[in-house]
């Protein structure tokens, strides 16, 4: 991030602190074990917004307009990992027919 957006000394100290704290709360927030997926799922959204929103407001115009590409490529990426992921996990049609025995022979050699 330092070097894309060509933050100065200053914007770094600003920033670290902001990252160390979003570091923290995702932490704790990966240890809540009461936590339903769908309320982890939202506190995670709600601590990155907050992040981001602190962080846009140490950065200058030019920097903050590359900032927000950044996060718009990141979730354009984040959204093509998942739809594969989920299409490697999904169960493919006849996938026990066309997988060889674990001894390696097929049915056919067994003659």
């Amino acid at each position: 991030m330092t070097r894309k957006l060509n933050l100065t000394k200053v914007e770094q100290k600003k920033i670290l602190p902001i990252l160390q704290e979003q570091h923290r709360e995702l932490k704790s927030l990966r240890k809540d074990s009461a936590a339903t997926r769908q309320d982890i799922r939202q506190q995670w959204r709600s601590i990155h917004q907050a992040t981001q929103q602190k962080i846009k407001a140490v950065l200058s115009d030019p920097q903050r307009q590359h900032y927000d590409e950044m996060i718009a490529n990141m979730h354009t990426h984040m959204r093509q990992y998942w739809k594969q992921m989920r299409q490697d996990v999904a169960p493919s049609a006849g996938a026990s027919q066309s997988n060889p025995p674990a001894n390696g022979n097929s049915p056919s050699s067994a003659q």
